[in-house]
């Protein structure tokens, strides 16, 4: 029951989450590197499917590898 253009999302951005996990790049980086044009709109998908901004998944993953 999904688009092909949700299916595309999905990937993009768990590749996302895996490069704001283990990198240092900054956010328009990784948006370019996913493949999204506009940041924007790559935050508002990233946030509907996660519940947070991009910034703040990031703050959240270095945080739990520090403690």
């Amino acid at each position: 029951g999904t688009t092909v253009m949700q299916w595309l999302d999905g990937i993009r951005i768990n590749h996302a989450q895996g490069l704001l996990r283990e990198t240092n790049l900054s956010l328009d980086e990784i948006v370019a590197r996913c493949g999204y044009w506009d940041k924007s709109n790559f935050i508002r998908k990233f946030k509907r499917i996660y519940h947070i901004t991009p910034m703040q998944y990031r703050e959240a993953a270095h945080s739990s590898r520090v403690q």
